[in-house]
C-alpha cells in the first residue's frame, strides 16, 4: 500500500554519480595507488590509475578508510580520467590515454581521517574491484578544516547559526534539550543540526548524544536540503522512550531529513525513540547509511523515495550497511521510489533487522490495522539485498498478525532486485510477499537464500537457485514469537542458551532478560546464539554474526540493556571444555570467563 509521507520539503535533485555497490563479473579493473603528494595549501592528493580492461574509456574510483568496501567508511567517488602514460595504456590492454586520478582531499576529511588506512576500489561499466595494496597507504596527519566545538546546547546553536563559516562541528559532550527548546525559530523547519543549501560539511559525534526530552519535539533533529557532501558521524540521538510515538496522521516530524541532496553519508548514527519516520530521504542522489541504528522508531525506521508531490524525482544511488534496526513499529527499511542505472546501484547488506512491523499504523477501509514487510520494496529497481539478517515476525494488532520478511510491489514493477545470501528466520507469515496487483520482472532473483522457522517462502515466480527453506533443530518455527530472556538450560550434558524456556525438554537453571531493541548507552549489536557446526547440542552465545567461524546462526537472543537501566547486571559468557554458558559471576562459576556480554536482568 502506498504509505503517505509526513515530510513537507520538496526540493530539486542535484547531480553526481552514485556510491560503488556490490561486486559484478565483468571485464577485470585494474589498477594502482601510487600515494599521497602535497597539492594547493599542502592539502594531500591522492594519485594513481585505474581502468577496465580492455576499455579505453575512463572509469571511476570510490574511496573508502579504515577498512575496504563495503565496511569502510566512505570518502567519495572521484574520475579517473587524468592523462596517462602508455605504460598504463599497456597495462590495461585498450588505446586509452586518461585512466591517472589526483584526488585532492578537502579539508573536513583531511582532519577527520588522519591516520587512517585508505581503500581504493575501481569501478567500472562492467564490475568494480579493488585496486593496489588495499590498506597500504594512510590518510596524511595534519589538516585545518574550521572547526566549531559543541559543549552545550548554546553552543550547538551558535555553531549552527554561524554554520558557513565551518566545515567540522565537533561535539566535545553529550548534549540535551526539552520541549521548545529543541527546536531554533529558522523557516527550514527549525532543526537543531540545520544544514540545508550547504556544502562540504561534517558533524562529528564523538560517540556523544544529543537528547530530545518531553514535549515531543515539533522540528526534525538533522534538516539537509538543497546540500552535497554533508556526512554526519558517531552521534547518538535519543528522543525520549517516554513519549508516546506517532501515527501517520499526527503529522509528526522525522528526527532526521534529507531531501534533494548529493552524497549525504551516515556513518555510526545511532536514533532511538524516533516518534514518526526516524530517517526520511526523498529526493537524493547518493545516500549512505553504514554502521549506524534505528531502536524503537514510532513509524518506519529508514524511509528512502520520491521527492514529496513530485515521483518523478526518485532517490538514486543509496547503500544502507551494517546497521541495525530493532522495534520499529512498521517497516525497519522502506524503499518506495529508488531507482538506479544498472545493476547494483542500490544496496541493502549486512543489516539484522528484529521486530519490526509489530505494529499496524495504516488502516483498511474497515478500521483495521493492515500488516507488513521488515523491509518494503513497493517501487525500485536495481536493488541488492545481500547478506541480512530478518528475524522475529509478528504483528500483533494487525487485523492480520503475519509479518512478511520482505514485501514487494503494489505500485510499479519492482525491476532487476538481487536478493541472496540472507538468513530469515522465526516469522509468522511469508519470508517474501508480493502485493496483489503487484510484478517482479524477469531480471530479479532469490539465490541461496536460508529461511529457517517460516510458513510460506514466497507467493510469485521468479528465478531462484540454491534457497533453503525448512526448519532447524532446535526448531526457529514460533509463529514470530520473540521472548528476548536468555534461558540457561543443561540437556544431555551441555549448557542451552535459548529464548524459550525448558527448550526440548532442558532443564532450567536461570534467566537472563535482555531488551527486544537496542538502547542508548548500551552496546547496540545484538546477542546473538549459534551452534557448532554439525551440532544440534552444543551452542554458544556470541556477538559475532558469522559465529566465529566455528559454526551456524540460529537466532537473535536480544539487546543489552544499559549500565544504569534498573535491576540490570553484567552478565558474561563462560567456557568449560567445550561447553559454553552464560552467568552473572565474573568468576564463570571456577571456569574460563570469556569475556562480558552485557546488562541483562534477572528473570
Amino acid at each position: 500500500m502506498r504509505k503517505p509521507s509526513l515530510c513537507r520539503a520538496a526540493a530539486g535533485l542535484l547531480a553526481l554519480f552514485g556510491l560503488l555497490a556490490s561486486a559484478s563479473a565483468g571485464a577485470a579493473v585494474l589498477g594502482n595507488v601510487d600515494g599521497f603528494y602535497p597539492g594547493e595549501g599542502g592539502r594531500p592528493v591522492l594519485s594513481g590509475w585505474a581502468c577496465e580492461s580492455g576499455n579505453s574509456a575512463s572509469i571511476q574510483v570510490d574511496v573508502f578508510v579504515d577498512a575496504p568496501y563495503p565496511r569502510g567508511q566512505f570518502v567519495g567517488r572521484w574520475p579517473a580520467n587524468a592523462a596517462s602514460e602508455s605504460a598504463v595504456g599497456a597495462s590495461c590492454a585498450s588505446s586509452g590515454t586518461a585512466h591517472r586520478f589526483a584526488i585532492a582531499i578537502q579539508d573536513r576529511d583531511w582532519v577527520q581521517f588522519a591516520g587512517k588506512s585508505v581503500y581504493v576500489h575501481g569501478v567500472a561499466p562492467n564490475g568494480n574491484a579493488p585496486i593496489g595494496t588495499p590498506g597500504a597507504v594512510a590518510m596524511p596527519s595534519g589538516g585545518g578544516a574550521a572547526t566549531c566545538q559543541i559543549h552545550d546546547l548554546a553552543s550547538l546553536n551558535t555553531c549552527v547559526a554561524n554554520r558557513a563559516q565551518y566545515q567540522v562541528f565537533n561535539f566535545n559532550a553529550d548534549v540535551a534539550c526539552a520541549g521548545a527548546e529543541c527546536c531554533t525559530a529558522a523557516s527550514s523547519g527549525g532543526a537543531l543540526l540545520n544544514l540545508d543549501f550547504s556544502t562540504y560539511k561534517v558533524v562529528q559525534g564523538n560517540g556523544h548524544t544529543l537528547s530530545r526530552y518531553a514535549p515531543r519535539a515539533a522540528c526534525p533533529a538533522i534538516n539537509i536540503n538543497q546540500s552535497s557532501y554533508i556526512r554526519v558521524s558517531d552521534l547518538a540521538i535519543d528522543e525520549d522512550e517516554n513519549v508516546p510515538g506517532c501515527r501517520p496522521e499526527d503529522d509528526c516530524p522525522s528526527v532526521a531529513l534529507v531531501s534533494g541532496s548529493n552524497n549525504v553519508d551516515f556513518q555510526g548514527l545511532r536514533i532511538y525513540h524516533g516518534k514518526g519516520y526516524a530517517i526520511y530521504v526523498s529526493g537524493t542522489r547518493v545516500f549512505n547509511f553504514n554502521r549506524s541504528l534505528v531502536a524503537d522508531s514510532g513509524i518506519i525506521g529508514l524511509y528512502v523515495g520520491t521527492v514529496v508531490g513530485d515521483f518523478s524525482v526518485p532517490s538514486r544511488y543509496i547503500t544502507v550497511t551494517d546497521s541495525v534496526f530493532t522495534h520499529t513499529r512498521t517497516n525497519a527499511i522502506a524503499f518506495q521510489g529508488v531507482y538506479g542505472d544498472a545493476p547494483g546501484h542500490n544496496l541493502i547488506r549486512g543489516n539484522v533487522l528484529t521486530g519490526n512491523h509489530y505494529k499496524g499504523m495504516w488502516l483498511d477501509p474497515q478500521g483495521r490495522e493492515i500488516n507488513g514487510g521488515q523491509l518494503y520494496l513497493p517501487n525500485s529497481a536495481h536493488v541488492v539485498v545481500q547478506g541480512n539478517i530478518i528475524g522475529d515476525g509478528y504483528c500483533a494488532t494487525c487485523e492480520s498478525t503475519d509479518t512478511w520478511g520482505m514485501e514487494l510491489g503494489a505500485e510499479d514493477v519492482v525491476r532487476d532486485l538481487d536478493v541472496s545470501g540472507n538468513y530469515l528466520y522465526n516469522i509468522k507469515g511469508m519470508a517474501f510477499f508480493l502485493n496483489a496487483n503487484g510484478a517482479v520482472d524477469s531480471d530479479s532473483s532469490l539465490l541461496s537464500n536460508r529461511v529457517l522457522g517460516v510458513s510460506v517462502f514466497k507467493n510469485f515466480a521468479v528465478a531462484e537457485s540454491g534457497n533453503v527453506f525448512s526448519d532447524t533443530n532446535p526448531s526457529l518455527k514460533r509463529n514470530g514469537d520473540a521472548n528476548y530472556v536468555i534461558h540457561r538450560s543443561v540437556l544431555n550434558g551441555w549448557h542451552q542458551e535459548a529464548n524459550i524456556r525448558n527448550e526440548r525438554g532442558a532443564s532450567f537453571e536461570s534467566g537472563f532478560g535482555l531488551s527486544s531493541h537496542s538502547r542508548p548507552k548500551a552496546e547496540g549489536g545484538p546477542i546473538l546464539r549459534c551452534f557448532k557446526t554439525g551440532s544440534a547440542t552444543e551452542d554458544f552465545p556470541t556477538r559475532d554474526r558469522n559465529c566465529e567461524g566455528m559454526g551456524v546462526l540460529h537466532s537473535v537472543l536480544g539487546y543489552s540493556f544499559e549500565p544504569t537501566y534498573v535491576g540490570a547486571q553484567p552478565f558474561y559468557r563462560c567456557r568449560s571444555n567445550e561447553d559454553y554458558f552464560v552467568s552473572w559471576d565474573p568468576g564463570c562459576e571456577g571456569k574460563v570467563n570469556e569475556g562480558m556480554l552485557g546488562y541483562a536482568t534477572v528473570r
